[in-house]
């Protein structure tokens, strides 16, 4: 009797240690998945099974507050998303309406610059290829002063098809109906909030993001190291 009450309690506490060292490597597993930035903070990335999932922080005195996109490769099935995620990019995206001129750049580097099919403020494009793509309508103005033309955001998603449109950090005005409009295209509305970092190469880090959405990941990589090399040298 005695034999089989330590039996029993030796059973219990190697139980204990299992499940305690599980519980300690299930914790470190989910650190892992996180490919965390090296310089910004208002996005983070996570690499699940056979998608991504990225997350950005829209204010930088709340990091609990945050905006969750599911990357997945295109013309894969949207995966099972158990967090309540709802927002879905198939990557790499084909169309994409920026409203920000500061996000021209990236698309230049990444040498993906026939992606972007609608652009705000056309009057600034004054000379060169961007240019040419506004006149060869190529691109389309989507607004003017910080507002939002959402019907033709619409139409060029019932044209060509728009991914996503991307937001900066100017506040843009959006009426009760432009919301509609937008909201029947569907299109995930995803903020570039490189303009808030505070370090320099948090906003030289932001190409990760557009690696990911134009599948350039390798390309997007090796830009960033090759800037972080430039600023360290300084």
């Amino acid at each position: 009797m005695r034999f089989k009450f330590i039996f029993i309690n030796l059973f219990f506490i190697i139980l204990c240690v299992f499940l305690l060292f599980a519980c300690q490597e299930s914790k470190k597993i989910e650190k892992t998945n996180e490919i965390k930035p090296k310089y910004a903070k208002l996005f983070t990335i996570f690499q699940e099974k056979g998608y991504k999932v990225l997350h950005i922080f829209p204010d930088k005195n709340n990091l609990k507050k945050r905006i969750n996109f599911v990357i997945f490769p295109k013309g894969e099935k949207e995966p099972d998303d158990t967090m309540g995620r709802k927002q879905y990019i198939s990557a790499p995206i084909e169309s994409i309406v920026i409203l920000s001129h500061t996000h021209l750049e990236p698309f230049e580097i990444l040498n993906e610059k026939e992606k972007i099919t609608g652009i705000i403020e056309s009057n600034t494009l004054k000379e060169g290829f961007w240019r040419k793509r506004f006149v060869d309508k190529k691109i389309v103005e989507v607004g003017k002063n910080n507002v939002i033309n959402s019907e033709i955001i619409y139409e060029i998603w019932l044209d060509v098809g728009v991914d996503i449109i991307m937001t900066g950090c100017d506040k843009l005005e959006f009426t009760e109906k432009q919301l509609v409009n937008i909201s029947k295209a569907a299109v995930p509305f995803l903020p570039n909030l490189e303009c808030l970092e505070e370090h320099p190469l948090g906003k030289v880090e932001w190409i990760k993001v557009f690696g990911i959405l134009l599948n350039k990941e390798k390309e997007a990589q090796e830009y960033f190291e090759k800037m972080e090399k430039n600023y360290q040298k300084k």
